[in-house]
């Protein structure tokens, strides 16, 4: 069975387009009921983006909305069918892993591994654990295991790494087998799964809008619900060929199409740098016709992206990042961070970090005869490693040695070491401990970005805290506290935008944008799409 296509042109922006079409096919009165649509979108950004339009639009109509739900391909899939089993969680997924490659026979990895990490390089474990989720998550994206990486390489010329692969897929099955232990499930092998008992089902209506790419495991779960599915398209219907069934762009079909780009419209340059310059001058180039708000800056390489923010600052204009502020750039990653390196090595300068750490500064409320004391004391005594005896020259009630007291009556339960759910509730009392006293406001900016970076390591620790007492390792607090911060730092926390903020995109939110004026950063091959070649 076929999906049904609409081709919504592009005379438009997509989004404003699809909530013509959303009122045209869903409005019923003034009633326009969206609670059983499913609209998937290339990436969370155009999704908050379209529910904007729609209150904006039921208010200007009068329409009672119930508005939509909005997904990505990536997270679509857990709509169309039912697990068997609890989906394994980032850490349970980890630990496996961990087990997995430990259990394997060394020789079996030792043409993937030749050097594998000592028995008690906790770090080095989940590092190949890491390598391994990554490659297990892309295959299983297009249906496919190490195993069959090896059998269809066999048919390359001169391909000799069945080996290395097969190895991989030894380690694959005993981390199946090891989540089954535990009565959890790889949620890629059980979509695979639902696929193939023909197990898709949906009662809702599910919208592709504008999906440029979909990997086979959501395609084929799409095809099991094709009556439930709506393709629509943005492009004008004389193109249809230029697309497949699922809206996607057929490749082949584009090489030869026309870009109407003159030649004054590309700018080359070389570094990051020049390409922060290059899109100040693109801005300047307006000549003042567009508001801030009005302007969109496509940023395919993330690696450019502090470059355009440095340059948009140093001319008086705000930047707004659509992917979110990384947790690994927040007080309270930090803060943990530094603990670590604290408890691990104490070292001076890691107690001297931790001590001018601004939340920690409030914390103690330290004044700055404190912060003197400690230059002092790091000036005339030299030591690496802090020894406490040192401090007692300091007579009471000296700053410094109140203070030591109490960074260790704080650190004071990161003993002995224990299995990594039971460290759940001191670290999490560690956070408590600094910011648990304040009163911390969402409408603030920089208080919220404390309050949700909270929230992004307190759902890590609930992982830890709810693991099968079999699935977690014994640690001590460092490495505790080390795959706590490595799970958390992958998370993003959401920046509202502000009215007069220039909007930094990554390419594949660029087609659902809709401000009049669009500069593109570096839109270079590798980085659109990325490529993954080493492996």
């Amino acid at each position: 069975m076929s999906v049904d296509r609409v081709f919504v042109g592009w005379d438009r922006p997509c989004l404003h387009a699809a909530v013509d079409q959303l009122v045209r096919q869903f409005a019923r009165g003034r009633q326009l009921d969206l609670e059983k649509v499913v609209i998937v979108l290339p990436g969370a950004r155009a999704g908050r983006r379209l529910i904007e339009l729609l209150v904006a639009r039921a208010e200007r109509d009068g329409l009672c909305l119930i508005p939509p739900l909005t997904e990505t391909p990536g997270t679509v899939p857990e709509q169309l069918y039912d697990a068997s089993r609890t989906p394994a969680g980032d850490v349970a997924r980890m630990l496996a892993w961990v087990v997995a490659l430990e259990a394997a026979e060394p020789d079996a990895l030792a043409c993937v591994f030749p050097r594998r990490p000592a028995a008690d390089d906790f770090e080095g474990w989940c590092s190949l654990a890491g390598l391994c989720e990554r490659l297990h998550r892309e295959l299983a994206g297009d249906m496919l295991t190490f195993a069959n990486v090896a059998l269809r390489g066999s048919e390359l010329p001169d391909f000799n790494e069945q080996d290395r692969w097969q190895a991989l897929e030894t380690a694959r099955r005993l981390y199946i087998a090891r989540l089954g232990e535990l009565g959890l499930a790889d949620r890629h092998e059980e979509r695979i799964a639902a696929v193939e008992r023909h197990a898709c089902r949906t009662e809702k209506t599910i919208v592709l809008l504008a999906t440029p790419e979909l990997n086979l495991i959501v395609r084929r779960m799409l095809e099991q619900v094709a009556e439930r599915v709506s393709v629509w398209v943005f492009a004008p219907e004389d193109l249809a060929e230029r697309f497949d069934e699922f809206g996607c762009t057929r490749v082949e079909a584009w090489r030869d199409a026309v870009i109407a780009l003159r030649t004054e419209q590309v700018e080359i340059v070389e570094r990051p740098s020049d390409q922060a310059a290059a899109v100040l001058r693109a801005i300047a180039g307006y000549g003042g016709r567009y508001a801030a708000s009005q302007i969109t800056v496509g940023v395919p390489d993330e690696e450019v992206v502090p470059y355009i923010e440095q340059q948009l600052e140093q001319h008086a204009l705000e930047a707004h990042h659509a992917a979110g502020l990384p947790v690994a750039r927040t007080g309270p990653f930090r803060l943990l961070a530094v603990a670590s390196q604290y408890v691990e090595h104490r070292r001076t300068g890691d107690f001297a970090a931790l001590v001018r750490h601004p939340d920690v500064e409030t914390w103690l409320d330290m004044a700055d005869d404190g912060i003197t004391a400690l230059d002092k004391f790091t000036a005339e005594h030299l030591q690496a490693v802090l020894r406490p005896d040192a401090l007692h020259s300091f007579a009471e009630p000296a700053p410094l040695g109140s203070v030591h007291r109490r960074i260790e009556q704080w650190l004071g339960g990161l003993g002995d070491r224990q299995p990594l759910a039971e460290w759940a509730e001191p670290l999490l009392e560690l956070v408590l401990t600094v910011y648990g006293g304040r009163t911390l406001d969402r409408n603030d900016a920089a208080q919220r970005v404390v309050i949700q970076a909270c929230e992004a390591i307190h759902a890590v620790l609930q992982q830890c805290h709810s693991l099968d007492p079999r699935a977690g390792p014994v640690l001590d607090a460092a490495t505790a506290l080390w795959l706590v911060l490595r799970l958390a730092e992958g998370e993003s926390i959401a920046v509202p935008p502000r009215r007069d903020a220039i909007e930094l995109l990554g390419w594949l939110e660029l087609s659902h944008d809709d401000a009049p004026a669009l500069i593109v950063s570096g839109f270079n091959e590798g980085l659109v799409p990325d490529s993954i070649n080493a492996d």
